[in-house]
C-alpha cells in the first residue's frame, strides 16, 4: 500500500448526519468523523450508532475516512 500525502482534513460532528452527507464536496483530502470534542456526553451514544450508519452507508467517493474517538482511558472510550 502507498503512502497518502494528506493536505486538508475536514472533521465533522458525529452526532450531526446532515453535514456529513455532502461533505466530500467540500474536496478534502480526509474527512473526520468526530465523536470526541464536539459530541456532547448525553449524545455519545447516539453518536456511535449515527457514524457507524453514516460509514456504511454514505459515498464520499475517493476521500479517506476516519474516526476521532475518547481516549480509551475515558469514560467514552
Amino acid at each position: 500500500m502507498r503512502d497518502k500525502i494528506r493536505r486538508s482534513r475536514l472533521y465533522m460532528p458525529g452526532n450531526n448526519p446532515y453535514l456529513s452527507q455532502n461533505a466530500f464536496l467540500f474536496g478534502a483530502d480526509c474527512i473526520i468523523l468526530d465523536l470526541e470534542d464536539s459530541v456532547p456526553p448525553t449524545e455519545k451514544f447516539a453518536s456511535r450508532i449515527l457514524v457507524r450508519n453514516i460509514l456504511k452507508n454514505v459515498n464520499f467517493g475517493e476521500t479517506e475516512k476516519a474516526v476521532r474517538i475518547n481516549p480509551l482511558s475515558s469514560p467514552f472510550g
